[in-house]
């Protein structure tokens, strides 16, 4: 319907785009923060994790496995398997 369900402020500045993998929605702003979104008509946000080092990349998926690159570091981490 073109419905606007919800609309928040994640952060400020993201050069990279978000990738959604088993139901979560990862993006990754400047500032290396990744912020876990659960799709659906209210915002669920499920986490938020600092990477410690700026980030202008998009998150990779492969498996149950996250991969970012920051600004000097290749960040591996694991997804929850909890839902």
């Amino acid at each position: 319907t073109g419905e606007r369900y919800w609309q928040a402020r994640l952060g400020n500045g993201f050069s990279g785009s978000l990738v959604t993998a088993n139901g979560l929605s990862y993006w990754t702003a400047n500032n290396g923060e990744t912020k876990v979104i659960r799709p659906g008509q209210e915002l669920d946000l499920v986490a938020t994790n600092p990477l410690g080092e700026n980030c202008y990349s998009s998150p990779a998926i492969s498996d149950d496995l996250v991969f970012i690159r920051g600004e000097f570091h290749l960040f591996c981490i694991g997804m929850s398997s909890s839902k």
